[in-house]
């Protein structure tokens, strides 16, 4: 690893990092923000294309993307 800089972040970074996560964090703790729950293998809870939705406009749309209704079936089939 010596050498190799990639494997690491920056001081300044990491420092930034910090400054945006801690306050998200406070605030989580503080006001017992619980994380909203989803099924298993499932894209996301659907508040999230949602909140999506309404800030940008964006409607999630599978079949839209060609294979994508196939591979959902190929995944839902190697569940059982």
């Amino acid at each position: 690893m010596r050498g190799r800089q990639a494997s690491f972040v920056r001081d300044d970074e990491l420092r930034r990092s910090w400054e945006i996560f801690t306050p998200l964090l406070h605030k989580i703790e503080n006001e017992d923000i619980m994380p909203v729950l989803y099924e298993q293998d499932s894209r996301g809870p659907a508040v999230a294309d949602d909140f999506v939705e309404e800030k940008t406009g964006y409607v999630h749309n599978p079949g839209s993307l060609p294979g994508v209704e196939k591979h959902l079936q190929n995944i839902q089939l190697s569940a059982l």
